[in-house]
Protein backbone atom coordinates (compact mmCIF):
# COMPACT_ATOMS: atom_id res chain seq x y z
CA UNK A 1 0.00 0.00 0.00
CA UNK A 2 2.66 2.77 1.09
CA UNK A 3 4.35 1.32 -1.83
CA UNK A 4 1.73 2.04 -4.10
CA UNK A 5 1.26 5.70 -2.99
CA UNK A 6 5.03 6.76 -3.44
CA UNK A 7 4.45 5.62 -6.69
CA UNK A 8 1.17 7.56 -7.05
CA UNK A 9 3.30 10.81 -5.23
CA UNK A 10 5.86 10.31 -8.09
CA UNK A 11 3.80 9.92 -11.27
CA UNK A 12 1.64 13.07 -10.27
CA UNK A 13 5.49 15.41 -10.10
CA UNK A 14 6.66 13.54 -13.21
CA UNK A 15 3.20 14.72 -15.19
CA UNK A 16 3.93 18.75 -13.50
CA UNK A 17 5.00 21.14 -16.12
CA UNK A 18 8.25 22.87 -15.43
CA UNK A 19 7.54 25.96 -15.00
CA UNK A 20 5.24 25.02 -12.18
CA UNK A 21 8.28 22.36 -10.89
CA UNK A 22 10.29 25.29 -10.40
CA UNK A 23 7.64 27.34 -8.61
CA UNK A 24 7.53 24.36 -6.21
CA UNK A 25 11.46 24.75 -5.69
CA UNK A 26 11.34 28.37 -5.35
CA UNK A 27 8.99 27.79 -2.00
CA UNK A 28 12.14 25.99 -0.42
CA UNK A 29 15.58 27.44 1.17
CA UNK A 30 18.69 27.35 -1.60
CA UNK A 31 20.30 24.92 1.48
CA UNK A 32 17.14 22.41 0.46
CA UNK A 33 17.95 23.31 -3.28
CA UNK A 34 21.74 23.17 -3.41
CA UNK A 35 23.85 20.28 -3.65
CA UNK A 36 26.57 22.63 -2.27
CA UNK A 37 24.90 23.56 0.80
CA UNK A 38 23.09 20.55 1.72
CA UNK A 39 25.54 17.82 0.83
CA UNK A 40 23.85 14.71 -0.16
CA UNK A 41 20.40 15.05 0.70
CA UNK A 42 19.37 17.45 -2.05
CA UNK A 43 17.11 18.04 -4.79
CA UNK A 44 19.90 18.14 -7.49
CA UNK A 45 20.35 14.51 -7.05
CA UNK A 46 17.28 13.37 -7.39
CA UNK A 47 17.06 13.01 -10.79
CA UNK A 48 18.58 15.04 -14.44
CA UNK A 49 15.28 16.82 -14.93
CA UNK A 50 14.91 18.16 -11.43
CA UNK A 51 18.82 19.20 -11.45
CA UNK A 52 17.85 21.11 -14.64
CA UNK A 53 15.04 22.70 -13.49
CA UNK A 54 16.00 23.58 -9.89
CA UNK A 55 19.58 24.90 -11.45
CA UNK A 56 17.67 27.14 -13.66
CA UNK A 57 18.55 30.75 -14.24
CA UNK A 58 14.97 32.13 -12.32
CA UNK A 59 15.64 30.11 -9.40
CA UNK A 60 19.25 31.92 -9.03
CA UNK A 61 18.68 35.72 -9.87
CA UNK A 62 18.29 35.76 -5.60
CA UNK A 63 20.71 33.89 -3.34
CA UNK A 64 21.37 33.99 0.64
CA UNK A 65 23.51 31.79 2.27
CA UNK A 66 23.77 32.21 5.95
CA UNK A 67 25.91 30.34 8.48
CA UNK A 68 26.39 33.21 11.20
CA UNK A 69 24.85 31.39 14.17
CA UNK A 70 23.83 28.42 12.29
CA UNK A 71 25.45 24.75 12.48
CA UNK A 72 27.09 23.42 9.22
CA UNK A 73 25.70 20.13 7.60
CA UNK A 74 26.24 16.44 9.54
CA UNK A 75 29.87 16.21 8.55
CA UNK A 76 31.13 19.32 7.26
CA UNK A 77 33.24 22.22 9.48
CA UNK A 78 31.80 25.71 8.79
CA UNK A 79 35.10 26.36 6.69
CA UNK A 80 34.08 23.82 4.39
CA UNK A 81 30.52 24.39 4.68
CA UNK A 82 31.21 28.31 3.09
CA UNK A 83 33.87 26.56 0.43
CA UNK A 84 31.56 24.46 -0.92
CA UNK A 85 28.80 26.72 -1.04
CA UNK A 86 31.53 29.66 -2.82
CA UNK A 87 32.46 26.19 -5.22
CA UNK A 88 28.76 25.51 -6.68
CA UNK A 89 28.24 29.90 -6.67
CA UNK A 90 30.87 29.63 -9.31
CA UNK A 91 29.54 27.39 -11.11
CA UNK A 92 26.12 27.00 -11.26
CA UNK A 93 24.73 30.94 -9.80
CA UNK A 94 27.57 33.32 -10.69
CA UNK A 95 26.06 34.01 -14.48
CA UNK A 96 22.44 34.46 -13.08
CA UNK A 97 22.76 36.24 -9.50
CA UNK A 98 20.95 39.39 -9.25
CA UNK A 99 21.08 39.73 -5.63
CA UNK A 100 23.17 37.90 -3.36
CA UNK A 101 23.26 37.94 0.50
CA UNK A 102 26.24 36.42 2.11
CA UNK A 103 26.59 36.00 5.80
CA UNK A 104 29.36 33.93 6.45
CA UNK A 105 30.47 32.56 10.55
CA UNK A 106 33.69 31.14 9.51
CA UNK A 107 36.20 32.95 11.87
CA UNK A 108 39.11 34.59 10.01
CA UNK A 109 41.79 34.95 12.25
CA UNK A 110 45.01 35.87 10.66
CA UNK A 111 46.58 33.20 13.21
CA UNK A 112 43.99 30.14 11.52
CA UNK A 113 43.65 27.86 8.35
CA UNK A 114 40.58 30.24 7.39
CA UNK A 115 42.39 33.31 6.90
CA UNK A 116 42.87 31.97 3.17
CA UNK A 117 39.68 31.77 2.62
CA UNK A 118 38.41 35.11 2.31
CA UNK A 119 40.68 34.94 -1.18
CA UNK A 120 38.29 32.52 -2.51
CA UNK A 121 35.41 34.42 -0.91
CA UNK A 122 36.65 37.58 -3.28
CA UNK A 123 37.14 34.90 -6.25
CA UNK A 124 33.73 34.00 -5.90
CA UNK A 125 32.04 38.08 -6.08
CA UNK A 126 34.36 38.66 -8.98
CA UNK A 127 32.85 35.78 -10.84
CA UNK A 128 28.98 37.22 -10.30
CA UNK A 129 30.57 40.58 -10.67
CA UNK A 130 32.17 39.79 -13.90
CA UNK A 131 28.66 38.57 -15.69
CA UNK A 132 27.07 42.17 -15.19
CA UNK A 133 23.96 40.58 -13.60
CA UNK A 134 24.56 41.57 -10.17
CA UNK A 135 22.88 44.45 -8.56
CA UNK A 136 22.79 44.15 -4.41
CA UNK A 137 25.34 42.41 -2.94
CA UNK A 138 24.91 42.37 1.14
CA UNK A 139 28.69 40.85 2.90
CA UNK A 140 28.74 39.87 6.35
CA UNK A 141 31.77 38.50 7.81
CA UNK A 142 32.88 37.63 11.51
CA UNK A 143 36.43 38.03 13.16
CA UNK A 144 38.60 39.61 10.56
CA UNK A 145 40.99 41.83 11.67
CA UNK A 146 42.77 42.47 8.25
CA UNK A 147 39.97 43.37 5.89
CA UNK A 148 40.83 45.38 2.77
CA UNK A 149 38.44 45.76 -0.74
CA UNK A 150 40.61 44.94 -3.53
CA UNK A 151 40.41 47.49 -6.48
CA UNK A 152 40.33 44.65 -8.47
CA UNK A 153 37.05 43.35 -7.27
CA UNK A 154 35.49 47.23 -7.30
CA UNK A 155 36.14 46.90 -11.17
CA UNK A 156 34.47 43.31 -10.89
CA UNK A 157 31.25 44.68 -9.36
CA UNK A 158 30.49 47.73 -11.75
CA UNK A 159 27.10 46.75 -11.95
CA UNK A 160 26.33 46.85 -8.36
CA UNK A 161 23.29 49.12 -7.02
CA UNK A 162 23.80 48.37 -3.71
CA UNK A 163 25.96 47.22 -1.51
CA UNK A 164 26.21 46.31 2.02
CA UNK A 165 28.94 45.34 4.00
CA UNK A 166 28.87 44.05 7.92
CA UNK A 167 32.10 43.34 9.92
CA UNK A 168 31.57 41.88 13.29
CA UNK A 169 34.21 42.03 15.43
CA UNK A 170 36.88 43.21 13.24
CA UNK A 171 38.42 46.05 11.26
CA UNK A 172 38.01 47.19 7.85
CA UNK A 173 40.22 49.26 5.69
CA UNK A 174 38.69 51.04 2.59
CA UNK A 175 42.21 52.16 1.05
CA UNK A 176 41.33 51.37 -2.84
CA UNK A 177 39.54 53.29 -5.52
CA UNK A 178 36.12 52.21 -5.43
CA UNK A 179 35.40 54.95 -8.55
CA UNK A 180 35.04 51.45 -10.84
CA UNK A 181 31.36 50.81 -9.41
CA UNK A 182 30.10 53.58 -11.22
CA UNK A 183 26.65 52.65 -10.60
CA UNK A 184 26.47 51.91 -7.40
CA UNK A 185 24.05 54.30 -5.71
CA UNK A 186 23.80 52.89 -1.90
CA UNK A 187 26.05 52.00 0.47
CA UNK A 188 26.32 50.66 4.03
CA UNK A 189 29.52 49.86 6.14
CA UNK A 190 29.05 48.79 9.58
CA UNK A 191 32.20 47.57 11.36
CA UNK A 192 31.64 46.20 15.56
CA UNK A 193 34.82 46.08 16.88
CA UNK A 194 36.51 43.55 18.81
CA UNK A 195 36.86 44.11 22.54
CA UNK A 196 40.74 45.09 22.17
CA UNK A 197 40.80 46.81 19.03
CA UNK A 198 40.27 50.57 19.38
CA UNK A 199 39.88 51.50 15.70
CA UNK A 200 37.62 49.11 13.68
CA UNK A 201 36.52 51.49 10.51
CA UNK A 202 39.55 52.97 8.74
CA UNK A 203 38.71 55.70 5.08
CA UNK A 204 42.09 56.06 3.99
CA UNK A 205 43.71 58.90 1.87
CA UNK A 206 43.80 56.56 -0.98
CA UNK A 207 40.38 55.53 -1.08
CA UNK A 208 37.95 57.15 -3.10
CA UNK A 209 34.24 56.69 -3.36
CA UNK A 210 31.60 56.16 -6.01
CA UNK A 211 30.77 59.37 -7.44
CA UNK A 212 27.56 58.26 -7.93
CA UNK A 213 26.26 57.35 -4.55
CA UNK A 214 22.54 59.18 -3.56
CA UNK A 215 22.73 57.24 0.51
CA UNK A 216 25.80 56.42 2.25
CA UNK A 217 26.13 54.61 5.97
CA UNK A 218 29.11 54.42 7.96
CA UNK A 219 28.94 52.84 10.98
CA UNK A 220 32.57 52.14 13.63
CA UNK A 221 34.28 54.09 16.04
CA UNK A 222 36.70 56.05 14.92
CA UNK A 223 38.50 56.76 11.48
CA UNK A 224 42.01 55.65 11.32
CA UNK A 225 44.62 57.22 13.51
CA UNK A 226 42.34 57.86 17.11
CA UNK A 227 44.08 61.54 17.24
CA UNK A 228 42.02 62.86 13.81
CA UNK A 229 38.29 61.97 14.62
CA UNK A 230 37.56 63.82 11.36
CA UNK A 231 34.94 62.47 8.71
CA UNK A 232 36.97 61.27 5.67
CA UNK A 233 37.53 63.93 3.33
CA UNK A 234 36.18 62.18 0.43
CA UNK A 235 32.55 62.25 1.27
CA UNK A 236 32.60 65.99 0.41
CA UNK A 237 33.01 65.00 -3.09
CA UNK A 238 30.14 63.15 -3.42
CA UNK A 239 27.83 65.78 -5.40
CA UNK A 240 24.80 63.16 -5.78
CA UNK A 241 24.59 62.32 -2.02
CA UNK A 242 20.87 63.02 -0.55
CA UNK A 243 21.16 60.50 2.25
CA UNK A 244 24.10 60.45 4.86
CA UNK A 245 24.08 57.94 8.13
CA UNK A 246 26.50 58.19 10.66
CA UNK A 247 26.18 55.84 13.29
CA UNK A 248 28.98 55.00 16.55
CA UNK A 249 31.61 57.83 16.04
CA UNK A 250 34.05 59.31 17.66
CA UNK A 251 33.88 62.35 15.89
CA UNK A 252 35.05 65.86 16.99
CA UNK A 253 32.73 68.78 15.69
CA UNK A 254 35.58 70.07 13.62
CA UNK A 255 35.60 66.90 11.73
CA UNK A 256 32.36 67.38 10.62
CA UNK A 257 33.63 69.82 8.18
CA UNK A 258 33.31 67.97 4.86
CA UNK A 259 29.52 67.92 5.61
CA UNK A 260 29.88 71.39 4.12
CA UNK A 261 30.72 70.62 0.99
CA UNK A 262 27.48 68.74 0.08
CA UNK A 263 25.27 71.77 0.67
CA UNK A 264 23.82 71.13 -3.16
CA UNK A 265 22.81 67.72 -2.57
CA UNK A 266 22.46 66.60 1.12
CA UNK A 267 18.60 65.92 2.32
CA UNK A 268 18.24 63.59 4.77
CA UNK A 269 21.18 63.40 7.73
CA UNK A 270 20.84 60.48 10.41
CA UNK A 271 23.53 60.67 13.63
CA UNK A 272 23.11 57.66 15.40
CA UNK A 273 25.16 57.75 18.65
CA UNK A 274 27.68 60.22 17.73
CA UNK A 275 30.31 62.03 20.53
CA UNK A 276 29.37 65.42 19.15
CA UNK A 277 26.81 67.01 17.02
CA UNK A 278 28.61 69.37 13.42
CA UNK A 279 29.07 72.71 14.82
CA UNK A 280 25.75 75.14 13.34
CA UNK A 281 28.25 77.01 11.11
CA UNK A 282 28.41 73.43 9.35
CA UNK A 283 24.82 72.64 9.32
CA UNK A 284 23.78 76.05 8.06
CA UNK A 285 25.55 75.27 4.29
CA UNK A 286 23.21 72.27 4.20
CA UNK A 287 20.20 74.26 2.31
CA UNK A 288 18.51 71.42 0.75
CA UNK A 289 18.70 69.09 4.33
CA UNK A 290 14.95 68.52 5.34
CA UNK A 291 15.15 65.60 7.45
CA UNK A 292 17.52 65.21 10.71
CA UNK A 293 18.04 62.15 13.27
CA UNK A 294 19.27 62.65 15.82
CA UNK A 295 20.30 59.61 18.26
CA UNK A 296 22.33 60.24 21.47
CA UNK A 297 22.69 58.34 24.97
CA UNK A 298 24.03 59.88 28.35
CA UNK A 299 23.92 59.22 32.06
CA UNK A 300 24.12 62.33 34.05
CA UNK A 301 22.68 65.20 34.21
CA UNK A 302 24.70 67.31 32.70
CA UNK A 303 24.68 64.88 29.48
CA UNK A 304 20.56 66.19 29.60
CA UNK A 305 21.50 70.16 29.70
CA UNK A 306 24.40 69.61 26.81
CA UNK A 307 22.11 67.72 24.46
CA UNK A 308 19.41 70.17 24.92
CA UNK A 309 21.84 73.12 24.11
CA UNK A 310 23.35 71.34 21.16
CA UNK A 311 19.53 70.63 19.67
CA UNK A 312 18.29 73.96 20.41
CA UNK A 313 21.50 75.44 18.22
CA UNK A 314 21.11 72.91 15.24
CA UNK A 315 17.72 73.56 15.04
CA UNK A 316 18.23 77.57 14.67
CA UNK A 317 20.83 76.63 12.19
CA UNK A 318 18.91 74.38 9.72
CA UNK A 319 14.66 76.40 9.58
CA UNK A 320 13.62 74.49 6.38
CA UNK A 321 13.84 70.79 8.14
CA UNK A 322 10.20 69.44 7.29
CA UNK A 323 10.75 65.90 9.20
CA UNK A 324 12.91 65.68 12.38
CA UNK A 325 13.77 62.93 14.89
CA UNK A 326 15.71 63.40 19.05
CA UNK A 327 15.87 60.53 20.34
CA UNK A 328 17.59 60.48 23.66
CA UNK A 329 18.28 56.87 25.75
CA UNK A 330 19.66 57.39 29.57
CA UNK A 331 19.76 54.96 32.51
CA UNK A 332 16.04 56.16 33.66
CA UNK A 333 17.27 57.44 36.34
CA UNK A 334 16.44 61.15 36.40
CA UNK A 335 13.49 62.96 37.19
CA UNK A 336 13.54 65.62 34.11
CA UNK A 337 13.70 64.82 30.60
CA UNK A 338 14.78 67.42 27.83
CA UNK A 339 11.79 70.03 27.09
CA UNK A 340 11.28 70.67 23.81
CA UNK A 341 13.49 72.94 22.11
CA UNK A 342 12.26 76.88 21.43
CA UNK A 343 13.76 76.68 18.13
CA UNK A 344 11.11 74.21 16.80
CA UNK A 345 9.17 77.26 16.21
CA UNK A 346 10.98 78.46 13.77
CA UNK A 347 10.57 75.21 11.63
CA UNK A 348 7.31 76.21 9.87
CA UNK A 349 6.68 73.97 7.79
CA UNK A 350 7.86 70.93 9.96
CA UNK A 351 5.18 68.18 9.24
CA UNK A 352 7.21 65.06 10.76
CA UNK A 353 8.35 64.93 14.70
CA UNK A 354 9.69 61.74 16.51
CA UNK A 355 10.37 62.47 19.98
CA UNK A 356 11.57 59.25 21.44
CA UNK A 357 12.92 59.76 24.93
CA UNK A 358 13.35 57.52 28.14
CA UNK A 359 10.65 59.02 30.92
CA UNK A 360 10.01 57.14 34.39
CA UNK A 361 6.77 57.44 36.33
CA UNK A 362 8.33 59.92 38.72
CA UNK A 363 9.68 62.55 35.64
CA UNK A 364 8.81 65.55 35.43
CA UNK A 365 7.35 65.68 31.53
CA UNK A 366 7.50 68.88 29.12
CA UNK A 367 4.77 70.44 27.31
CA UNK A 368 4.72 70.45 23.77
CA UNK A 369 3.26 73.38 22.94
CA UNK A 370 4.11 76.07 20.36
CA UNK A 371 3.00 77.35 16.61
CA UNK A 372 4.97 74.40 15.09
CA UNK A 373 2.39 72.30 15.97
CA UNK A 374 -0.16 73.43 13.79
CA UNK A 375 2.08 72.34 10.63
CA UNK A 376 2.32 68.23 11.66
CA UNK A 377 0.76 65.32 9.23
CA UNK A 378 2.96 62.98 11.63
CA UNK A 379 3.51 62.96 15.48
CA UNK A 380 5.45 60.25 17.98
CA UNK A 381 5.50 60.63 21.22
CA UNK A 382 6.29 58.17 24.20
CA UNK A 383 2.53 56.91 25.04
CA UNK A 384 3.06 58.61 29.15
CA UNK A 385 3.92 62.15 27.26
CA UNK A 386 0.06 61.94 24.92
CA UNK A 387 -1.48 60.70 28.36
CA UNK A 388 -0.25 63.95 30.22
CA UNK A 389 -1.08 66.30 27.73
CA UNK A 390 -3.68 64.60 26.05
CA UNK A 391 -6.29 67.27 25.39
CA UNK A 392 -4.36 70.18 24.71
CA UNK A 393 -1.75 68.03 22.40
CA UNK A 394 -4.65 66.90 19.84
CA UNK A 395 -6.51 70.14 19.97
CA UNK A 396 -3.50 71.78 18.65
CA UNK A 397 -2.41 69.42 15.86
CA UNK A 398 -5.20 69.94 13.34
CA UNK A 399 -3.62 68.86 10.35
CA UNK A 400 -2.00 65.68 11.78
CA UNK A 401 -2.80 62.29 10.12
CA UNK A 402 -0.56 59.87 12.22
CA UNK A 403 0.06 59.33 15.72
CA UNK A 404 2.99 56.96 16.81
CA UNK A 405 2.48 55.99 20.56
CA UNK A 406 6.34 55.08 21.82
CA UNK A 407 6.22 52.28 24.64
CA UNK A 408 8.96 53.09 27.16
CA UNK A 409 11.14 50.41 29.15
CA UNK A 410 9.87 49.73 32.89
CA UNK A 411 6.61 52.14 31.66
CA UNK A 412 2.97 50.87 31.74
CA UNK A 413 0.51 51.16 29.22
CA UNK A 414 -1.83 53.84 29.37
CA UNK A 415 -5.51 53.21 26.89
CA UNK A 416 -6.05 56.91 27.30
CA UNK A 417 -3.46 56.75 24.62
CA UNK A 418 -5.68 55.98 22.27
CA UNK A 419 -8.96 57.16 23.70
CA UNK A 420 -8.02 60.83 22.78
CA UNK A 421 -6.59 59.70 19.52
CA UNK A 422 -9.65 58.51 18.07
CA UNK A 423 -11.61 61.44 18.93
CA UNK A 424 -9.29 63.69 16.27
CA UNK A 425 -11.13 64.62 13.32
CA UNK A 426 -8.08 64.64 10.52
CA UNK A 427 -6.14 61.36 12.03
CA UNK A 428 -6.43 58.01 9.92
CA UNK A 429 -4.02 56.37 11.47
CA UNK A 430 -2.55 54.61 14.84
CA UNK A 431 0.76 52.86 15.07
CA UNK A 432 2.12 51.65 18.69
CA UNK A 433 5.99 50.40 18.87
CA UNK A 434 7.75 48.48 21.98
CA UNK A 435 10.78 45.89 22.07
CA UNK A 436 9.11 42.95 23.03
CA UNK A 437 10.17 42.82 26.32
CA UNK A 438 8.73 45.80 27.38
CA UNK A 439 6.45 45.81 30.15
CA UNK A 440 3.55 47.39 28.11
CA UNK A 441 3.60 45.35 25.33
CA UNK A 442 0.55 42.89 26.22
CA UNK A 443 -1.80 45.18 27.12
CA UNK A 444 -0.86 47.24 24.56
CA UNK A 445 -2.09 44.37 22.08
CA UNK A 446 -5.33 44.12 23.75
CA UNK A 447 -5.91 47.32 23.58
CA UNK A 448 -5.06 48.18 19.58
CA UNK A 449 -6.60 44.74 19.08
CA UNK A 450 -9.62 46.30 20.37
CA UNK A 451 -9.63 49.62 18.92
CA UNK A 452 -9.44 48.42 15.74
CA UNK A 453 -12.68 46.68 16.51
CA UNK A 454 -14.40 49.52 17.50
CA UNK A 455 -13.35 52.12 15.10
CA UNK A 456 -13.12 50.18 11.67
CA UNK A 457 -12.38 53.43 9.73
CA UNK A 458 -9.33 54.05 11.28
CA UNK A 459 -5.88 51.87 10.97
CA UNK A 460 -4.73 50.85 14.48
CA UNK A 461 -0.76 48.46 14.42
CA UNK A 462 1.21 47.27 16.58
CA UNK A 463 4.97 46.69 16.14
CA UNK A 464 7.74 45.03 17.98
CA UNK A 465 10.96 46.83 17.02
CA UNK A 466 14.39 46.00 18.00
CA UNK A 467 15.89 47.81 20.54
CA UNK A 468 17.76 51.41 19.59
CA UNK A 469 15.78 50.36 16.20
CA UNK A 470 13.12 52.76 15.78
CA UNK A 471 14.84 54.70 13.55
CA UNK A 472 14.06 52.66 10.58
CA UNK A 473 10.28 53.49 11.55
CA UNK A 474 10.86 56.88 11.18
CA UNK A 475 12.69 56.72 7.99
CA UNK A 476 9.44 54.99 6.26
CA UNK A 477 6.68 57.88 7.89
CA UNK A 478 9.54 60.84 6.33
CA UNK A 479 9.29 59.18 2.99
CA UNK A 480 5.98 59.05 3.04
CA UNK A 481 6.34 62.65 3.60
Amino acid sequence: MAARAAAAVAANFACLPDDLLAHIFGALSLRKRSLATYKHQAIPLVCRRWRRVVLSPHLLRRITFESIGKAAPAGLSKLDWARSFCSWLVTHAAGHVQDLDLRIGTAFNAQSAEAAFFPEVVAALAACGAAGRLQRLRLSLQHLFDLHLPAALAAALSSLRSLSIDVQEGILTLDAPLTAMSRLEDFRVDVTPALDAGMSLDVAPTASLPPSLTSLHLGGTGWGQEESNALPPQIGQLTRLRQLSLEVLALSPEGFAPLARLGGCLERLRLNWCSWLPPPSTLAALSRLTMLSVDTVGEQREAFDEFEGSIEAVLRALPQLRHLRLSYASSGCHETIPRFPPALSGLCGLTSLWWDIDTTEDATLPDPSGPWLRSLHRLALPSSLIVSNEAGLLASTPLLESLHVLLTPGMPWHDRSLRAAVQHPALACVRVSGHASFEAMPSARVAVQAAGRQHPGMAFTLEEVALFDCGALFDDEACRG
